[in-house]
């Protein structure tokens, strides 16, 4: 089975993509920065509810009294972001905020960090599967 397959790993790669995405349209916001009528720009999160729902559903065995059946909670409500209003904007109707923007420049490079954590310490749990070691 290839990683291309398995639904965590399209995860951590449409999770990058994106966050490289958005860390050439911050560039872009910031080299705009004085930019006369330039408005930021930002991407929208992506849907990780869209790709969860794509995962086929495995029902778990109860193979004893004592075991418990899984709960699916299909109720659960998405919760919205409140609409995004500038967070400045200058007279020459720029609404670039360096602040705001190296911020989010910031949130970027954590969850970068954060997701080729993820991505390095499953591909060391499928080498100790099949009996290499993780730093091989």
């Amino acid at each position: 089975m290839e990683l291309t397959q398995m639904a965590l790993y399209r995860g951590i790669k449409q999770k990058m993509d994106w966050l490289t995405q958005r860390q050439s349209l911050l560039s872009e916001n910031i080299a705009n920065a004085n930019t006369p009528g330039y408005v930021s720009r930002d991407l929208e999160k992506p849907n990780f509810r869209a790709l969860v729902r794509d995962v086929p559903r495995i029902n778990v065995a109860a193979t004893d009294k004592g075991h418990l059946q899984g709960i699916r909670r299909d109720g659960v409500r998405d919760m919205k972001d409140p609409t995004k209003q500038p967070y400045e904007v200058t007279i020459s109707g720029n609404t670039v905020s360096l602040e705001q923007q190296l911020m989010k420049v910031s949130e970027t490079q954590a969850d970068f960090r954060l997701v080729t954590n993820l991505y390095r310490q499953n591909v060391g749990m499928l080498k100790m599967a099949v009996g290499r070691q993780p730093g091989a």
